[in-house]
């Protein structure tokens, strides 16, 4: 009994899909990478200051309640609030670069769409 393997010039070229097609268009519109250096750096820093901000916090909750002095206390409160505003930046930062990056996608997608209805 021999097994026979598939030979490839006997197999039927497939037609380019739609997807191929859309990354031909892609390549050929030169549309900006979302993942330019910029845009991925300041990604990464709202990420790295959304995680920063808590961090902030807690440390400014177990210095105002390691202590009686009325003064690290306060301290500890400004340290608090600039955790507060490091977060909302980071926040801010990472929503922004992560939705421009699906944005300029998904409207890309959808000019080519239009251009070339499904069939």
């Amino acid at each position: 009994m021999t097994i026979e393997t598939s030979n490839p010039a006997a197999a039927p070229e497939e037609a380019p899909t739609r997807a191929d097609a859309f990354r031909a268009e892609m390549g050929a519109l030169r549309i900006r990478d979302p993942r330019a250096r910029l845009d991925d750096a300041l990604l990464r820093l709202g990420a790295v200051l959304l995680v920063a901000g808590p961090v902030l916090g807690i440390i400014a909750y177990l210095i105002s309640h390691s202590t009686t002095n009325e003064y690290q206390q306060r301290d500890a409160i400004v340290l608090a609030l600039v955790g507060v505003a490091v977060g909302l930046v980071g926040a801010a930062l990472f929503v922004r670069y992560s939705m421009a990056a699906f944005l300029r996608f998904w409207l890309a997608r959808l000019l080519f769409d239009r251009q070339n209805p499904p069939a």
